[in-house]
Parts: structure tokens; sequence; C-alpha cells
């Protein structure tokens, strides 16, 4: 009995030091699966506050296009709340890559800058633990690069304020710094395109390690390691597909309108230049219809601009339809579009044209009770050897559409290079614009005053009158 006793005892000391390298490996094989899915949650992260990051940049870069257009102070207050939650990210982003992170500074941040509470740390921790290797350097590289161009936005944004807050503003000035806006959305475009790929790169690389590093863990405990890379594969396999998803999310708001989902103006002005130098190889037929909406501002003015919002919507949504999906629309502006026809002639876009045109007459839109007519001036402009760029095409489509706006709006205008409509428009605009300028140069302009005075019984006394007057800015007579 004694040797027995003594013999369990023996064997049970024995299985002790049998137990802890697999008790070590389970533990490892623990570690490693939680270390796993932080670090791909963390990715997922950076997934989220770049779509964040883009949405609210898009905004401000569409609110700064309207401020641009219209000078209205709702407008650049709108620009100014989007564009602070990319400035907001960016200051999260210096105080982390300083020798010395302030991480409660760089939570506040990236909080302001509308991060979910939940993903802020895996923000933090994703920076600060991987901030040396090559991706999540090359990934802080393009994101500096974009802060950069959000400075420049903000820039453009107080010098247009500064502007349109003078008396009279410089539209020379107006027109340079719409052209700095424009190159600067240029540039942030491809920057989050190649932020995306950096952070799905990364995903992927991190979804392969696991894929080597876990069967060779679990090879030493057969049924726990299986077991643990099977739930590790899956969520792996969840994360990548997640982020495939978001990255064509994000390349799809890139190329189209956040409102109607037409193609925004980069892609159709892509397309459109595919379109020409297709017709310029093989002779293609194409055409480019252009049109916008004749009764879009009182709907807006009156209604708001979620009312305008809906028609823009509904209007995309029912000429999308009668065209086709051969077809390309796109919305160029705010209540502009251009539908790409690529092989149609002079005769078939005419058509369409005028079917858009009384699609659009006979529709009603309704907002709290109220009802609109709604109309379309378009112009058609067929994509011939006469049509060598992309700015051609769009100004003479342009043009067209003016022409009959000009000629009683809701009607249909093909563009014809010697239209004496056309001609006379360009010689007006040119008249003008020289007289301008030449009165500038030569210090023209004289300052008139014009009295106010009560109206009353002729002979009847008014008191202070005369002492109120209203300032004009005219040409002096002789300069015309």
């Amino acid at each position: 009995m004694l040797k027995t006793s003594s013999r369990s005892k023996t064997e049970d000391r024995g299985m002790g030091p049998a137990a802890w390298p697999l008790l070590i490996i389970m533990l490892l094989m623990l570690a490693l699966s939680i270390a796993s899915v932080q670090v791909v949650s963390w990715t997922r992260a950076y997934a989220g506050g770049l779509a964040i990051w883009v949405a609210a940049e898009s905004r401000a870069a569409f609110e700064l296009d309207e401020y641009e257009e219209g000078g209205g102070e709702a407008a650049y207050q709108r620009f100014r709340r989007e564009l602070a939650v990319p400035l907001e990210m960016g200051k999260a982003r210096v105080t982390l890559q300083g020798a010395q992170p302030d991480i409660d500074f760089a939570r506040r941040s990236f909080l302001a800058g509308r991060i979910p509470p939940d993903d802020v740390s895996g923000l933090v921790n994703m920076f600060v633990y991987f901030r040396h290797h090559s991706l999540m350097m090359r990934a802080v590289e393009i994101w500096t690069q974009a802060d950069g161009y959000v400075l420049e936005q903000q820039r453009i944004g107080n010098e247009l304020h500064e502007e349109y807050a003078k008396p009279v503003p410089d539209r020379t000035r107006l027109a340079s710094l719409a052209v700095q806006a424009d190159g600067v959305q240029a540039r942030i475009t491809p920057l989050v395109k190649d932020f995306g790929d950096t952070v799905g790169k990364a995903a992927r690389q991190l979804v392969s390690l696991l894929m080597i590093v876990m069967p060779l863990i679990a090879a030493a405990m057969v049924a726990i390691g299986v077991a643990v890379f099977r739930v590790l594969g899956r969520r792996a396999e969840r994360a990548a597909l997640e982020l495939r998803e978001l990255t064509g999310r994000l390349e799809h708001q890139a190329t189209h309108d956040s409102l109607t989902g037409l193609a925004n103006r980069r892609r159709f002005e892509a397309l459109l230049g595919a379109a020409i130098d297709e017709r310029q190889r093989s002779g293609h037929e194409a055409a480019l219809l252009y049109f916008d909406l004749d009764q879009f501002k009182v709907v807006n003015d009156s209604c708001g601009h979620a009312a305008g919002d809906e028609l823009i919507r509904q209007i995309a949504w029912r000429v999308q339809r009668m065209a086709g999906d051969a077809s390309t629309m796109g919305r160029l502006g705010g209540d502009e579009f251009g539908l790409l026809l690529p092989g149609a002639n002079r005769d078939a876009a005419l058509a369409l044209a005028e079917q858009i045109r009384e699609q659009i007459a006979e529709q009603r839109f309704y907002w709290n009770g109220k009802a609109f007519a709604v109309g379309a001036s378009i112009g058609a402009l067929v994509l011939d050897e006469g049509v060598a760029s992309v700015a051609e095409a769009l100004s003479a489509a342009d043009q067209a559409c003016y022409i009959a706006k000009d000629n009683g709006r809701n009607r249909v205008q093909l563009y014809h290079p010697d239209d004496r409509d056309l001609q006379q428009r360009r010689g007006w605009k040119l008249h003008w614009v020289e007289r301008l300028q030449a009165a500038l140069d030569s210090d023209g302009f004289e300052l008139v005053a014009q009295g106010n005075q009560a109206a009353g019984a002729p002979g009847a006394s008014q008191p202070h009158a005369g002492t109120h007057a209203q300032a004009l800015r005219a040409v002096a007579a002789h300069e015309w």
C-alpha cells in the first residue's frame, strides 16, 4: 500500500512538468488570439476613421463650392464645421508623432473629429505600437500630405470669406481661389485611395501572418490549435471582406455624387474624355446633353435645402431611368447635369433630350402641401471631329443650355458653332468684360449719391430732408 501510494505521488508530480508546455501553448495561443483580434480591430478602426475623414472632407469641398458660387454665410459656416473633422484628426496625428505623445489630447481630438468612442483606443494603439512599421509609416505619410491640403482648403475658405466681406468682391480673385480649391480637391482624391490601399495591404499582411503562425502553434496542441485557428481565420476573413467592401465604398464615394449616386464631375469628365478619344480614334458616334432645372432656385428658396435636395434626387432618378444603362449621367453642379450618350447621333440625342424635357415639364414636385412646376433647359452637343477636348465639349453644351434659357427656358437647343444667338451672346459677354476691365484700368468708376426723401404731399415739410443718401458706384458716362 505504501509503495502504491508513493508511485501515485510520483506520477502526479510527473504530470506537472508535462502539463506546463501544454498550458504555455494554450496561454500563448490565447494571447496571440487576443492580440490578433485587437490588431484587426485597430485596422478596422483606421478604415472607419478614413471613411469619416473622406465624408467630412467631401462635404467641406461641396460647401466650399457652394460658397464660391454664391457667397452665402450659411455655406461658409457649414464648410468650417465639416472641415473641422479632418483638422481635429490632424491634431491627433501631430501629437502622436511627437517624441512624448499626449495621449489624452489625441483622444479628445479624435472624439472632436467624430470618431466613435469605441474606435478611439484602436486608433491610438495602432499609431503608438506600429508607428515604425513600413506600411504604417507610409499611411502616416499619406495622412500628413492630405492634412496639408486640408490646411490649404482652410486658407482658401478664409480668403474667400475675406473677399466676400468686402463691399465689392474682386471677381478675378474669387475665380482664382475657386481654381485653387478645385486643384486641392483633385490632389486629395488619389491620396485617399492610396491610404485605403495601404491600410488594406496592412490588414492582408496581418491575415497572412496569422495563417502561417497559427497552424504552427496548433501543431503542438492539435485539438485546441485547430479550433482557435478556425475562429481566428473566420474573423480575419470577415475583417478582410469588410475592408474590401469599405475600400469599394470609398472608391465609389470618390467618383460619385453623395446626394444622387450619379457620377460626380471628375468622373463624368473622365468618361467624356474617353468618349472624345474614342470618337477621334474610331469614329464612333456620341453626344452630350447638358441641362439644369429652371425652377430649382424657387423650390430651394421657398422650401429650404431639404426640398431642393429631394427635387434633385427625383430628377436624377427619372432621367437616369429614361436614358438607360448604356448612357452615363453625372451631376456637374448644384442643379446642373450632364448626360453622355455613346453611339447616339444628332437625331437620337435631340429626340431623347426632348423626351427628357417633356417628362420633367410634366412632373409636379410636392413639398409640405405645396406644388411646384419644374422645367429644364437642355443644351445638346454632337461629339464630332470639331470637339477636341473635355473643356470644349462642356463649354459648348453649357452655352447651348444658356441659349435655351435666354430663349424662354424649358426647351432644347442644339449647339452650332456658327449659331447667331451664340455669337451674339459671346460678343455681349466679351463687350462687357472689355468695358469693365477698361474702366478698372483707367479708374473710370465714379462715386455718386442718390438722395432719399420720404414720400408726402408736395411742399410738405420734411424733417431732416436731404440728410440721407444712397451711395452708388457707377462707371463714368464718358467711358461708354
